[in-house]
Formats: structure tokens, C-alpha cells, sequence
């Protein structure tokens, strides 16, 4: 397999798969049940999603990677807290 590009991440759980071999670097994908997050209503309310259970292996979110890759401090609700105020001039935010 060629690769174009020169570090390939995989952001996924415990388990290997075919991206596994030709990664550079793995992060630790965490459960939905561990994540914060956020939804939209049928009323097109935007809603926070709180996490159920307490991170059991140090797993990072989607949300959490872009918001470093961003320049976001912080991991959890702080970085959903911080789109939260982007989105907040356009009338959507939770912190209300």
C-alpha cells in the first residue's frame, strides 16, 4: 500500500481493523455513553447530551480532536461550550 500522506491518525476503539497496520498514530476512541455532546429538536432547539457514565479508558471524541487541532483548550464540555458561543449569534445556545 502507497501512502500520500506522510503521518496517517486513527481515531477509533480497542479493536484492530485494516486501517490498523498503517497508522502512525492511534488515538482512543470514547463511547458515546462517556461523550458530551450536542442535538437538534424537532423545533430545531439545540440541546446539550450529557455524558451517562465516567470515561473508563482515557478515550477522546471526534469533537475533542478537532477542537485541539483548533486550537481548543480543554476536553468535555469545554469544547462543545466553545461552539456553543459561536453558534450563540446565530440565536443557538445551550448556556442560556
Amino acid at each position: 500500500m502507497q501512502r500520500k500522506a506522510k503521518t496517517v491518525v486513527r481515531l477509533g476503539y480497542y479493536h484492530e481493523d485494516e486501517t490498523s497496520p498503517h497508522c502512525d498514530w492511534h488515538l482512543p476512541a470514547a463511547h458515546y455513553l462517556e461523550s458530551w455532546g450536542d442535538a437538534r429538536t424537532g423545533d430545531g432547539t439545540l440541546v446539550p447530551i450529557q455524558p451517562l457514565i465516567a470515561p473508563l479508558f482515557g478515550g477522546v471524541t471526534e469533537l475533542e480532536v478537532l477542537a485541539r487541532i483548533a486550537g481548543v483548550a480543554g476536553t468535555g464540555y469545554l469544547p462543545l461550550s466553545a461552539l456553543s458561543r459561536t453558534n450563540a449569534s446565530r440565536g443557538s445556545s445551550f448556556n442560556t
